[in-house]
Parts: structure tokens; sequence; C-alpha cells
């Protein structure tokens, strides 16, 4: 495998032919799908560089990337608390995967947080210049609000779909 280029938190590399990209400091993320006690599910939008738009995603990052030798749950905890200003004591494990099998070496575990209580704004990380817009929308109005906000341009991150998913499984949504 041979290195082409590198940065400070990913490698572009050859392995033989097949071009891919690493991340330098772990390889695991989480997302987390929050529902709050009342029953409001919460997206978080951003504008992305690489897409060059808004995005509306679940709350989710690296683990390890700040906080190094944490696990997969505190990192989502942590994650919560900055994006949303949310915590919970109600988390369950979903699934865990490649998020581009093709494209890179990341692992995204995906973890459901129930009865969610707001502690604080939320917002992001001011040192990593993140701004988060932080929506909490009622359960029964969740899908209406993800086809409205993809209908005025927003791009909708697909782990959106896959945690709606879980929520109507759940009988949530």
């Amino acid at each position: 495998m041979k290195v082409v280029a590198r940065g400070r938190h990913l490698a572009f590399v050859d392995d033989n032919g097949w071009e891919h990209v690493r991340r330098l400091h772990g390889n695991h993320a989480a997302i987390i799908i929050p529902v709050t006690k009342d029953r409001h599910v919460v997206f978080v939008s951003q504008f992305r560089k690489p897409v060059d738009n808004t995005t509306l995603e679940f709350p989710a990052g690296l683990v390890g990337d700040v906080r190094e030798g944490e696990s997969i749950l505190e990192a989502a905890k942590c994650e919560l608390r900055e994006e949303a200003g949310m915590v919970s004591d109600n988390w369950t494990l979903l699934t865990s995967g490649p998020t581009a099998a093709g494209l890179t070496n990341e692992i995204i575990t995906t973890y459901l947080a129930l009865d969610c209580d707001r502690i604080g704004q939320g917002g992001g990380n001011e040192s990593e210049s993140e701004s988060i817009e932080v929506h909490l929308i009622p359960a029964d109005h969740a899908e209406v609000f993800v086809r409205h906000s993809e209908e005025e341009g927003i791009a909708i991150d697909p782990k959106v779909y896959a945690g709606l998913y879980f929520l109507k499984k759940r009988n949530i949504i």
C-alpha cells in the first residue's frame, strides 16, 4: 500500500491499483438517532463544504479524534451533547458497518438514544468551526420534515432514511 497524499486527518492510498482514503486517527464514527421524552426526533443540519450544500443529518462524529481512547458509545454520548445539547441514559446499539466500502476504511456505528433531555443549546464544537442547527420534530411529522427539507434543496444524508426505518420498526414514528 502506497500513500499518495497525506493530510492532517486522511491519507489517500494506492493499494495495488485500488485507490481509497484511510482515516489516520482511528476509523470509527458514531451516529445517534435521538428521540426526546416528549417524542420529538432530533435532526441536525449544517453546511458541508465537500458537497457545497446544507445537509440534514442525525448527530454524529468520529471516535477518538478529540478524546483519545474513548469507546464508540462514549463518543456517541459526547456528540449528542455537543451537537444537539442533549443527554440520554437509554441507549440501544442498532447496527455497525462501512460507510462507503469502496472509498474509505471508515466504520459507522448507529445508536438509538431514547428519552433524551435537553441540557444545552448544542450547535457543535466551536473550536472545530462547527455551526450546527438543531431541529426537534414531533415524531409523527419526522418523515414530512425530511421530505420538505429535500424539496427545499437540502441534501439529505442517506443515514437519515435508515434512521427513519429504525424508528418505524420500533413504532416511534
